[in-house]
Parts: structure tokens; C-alpha cells; sequence
């Protein structure tokens, strides 16, 4: 499957955030349609930036902050997950839905 297809897919699809955690807004997000799900790197990047969009398994998520991680990237994102000043802390809640927008450069 192409990138551009693995985009389209994953921009098609409704996700449920199932847990928060490793790192503030880290949202843990389901299900991936079948013919996204593809295997944790075998070594983790040591850094992985802010805004990533990445699979793993059967799971989505966006890096909130600059991390180390062994989820495979498929893009990236503007969207600040993360306000360190809010009382709330993350954009996004366990139990809410999300949809991702593709912006692919044609």
C-alpha cells in the first residue's frame, strides 16, 4: 500500500482515545482498519518529534511532545495536543472520538 493510500485509509476512519498515558496526551487511539495495522519498530527512534502520526498494531496516536518511540510514522500534524498553562492539560480525553484530515501536497 502506498503512503498516499495508508493516508487516505487512516484520514477515513472515526478513532475512540481507549487511554492517555506514556507521556501527557499521548492518546491511545482504536481501532485501526485491518490493512493499517503493521508492527512497533523493532529499535525505537530515540526522538521523535512533536506532531507525529503514527501506527502501531491495532492503535493510532500523534507524539505530543519530542519523545523517544518505536511507533511507525505515517505524517505529521499542526495541532497542539498539549497546553502546559491549562488546568485540563490535553486537547484530547479518554472516550473521545477523532478523525484525522489529510493534507497531502498533490
Amino acid at each position: 500500500m502506498s503512503m498516499e493510500e495508508v493516508i487516505k485509509r487512516h484520514s477515513e476512519t472515526t478513532y475512540r482515545a481507549y487511554a492517555i498515558g506514556f507521556t501527557p496526551s499521548f492518546a491511545f487511539l482504536g481501532n485501526t482498519p485491518k490493512e493499517l495495522h503493521v508492527p512497533r519498530k523493532t529499535t525505537p527512534r530515540l526522538k521523535v518529534p512533536i506532531g507525529s502520526v503514527a501506527l502501531a498494531e491495532n492503535q493510532t496516536a500523534v507524539y505530543p511532545s519530542v519523545t523517544p518511540g518505536g511507533w511507525q510514522i505515517i505524517g505529521r500534524t499542526p495541532v497542539q495536543l498539549v497546553d502546559w498553562g491549562s488546568e485540563n492539560l490535553a486537547l484530547i480525553a479518554m472516550g473521545d472520538s477523532v478523525r484525522f484530515e489529510s493534507h497531502l501536497k498533490r
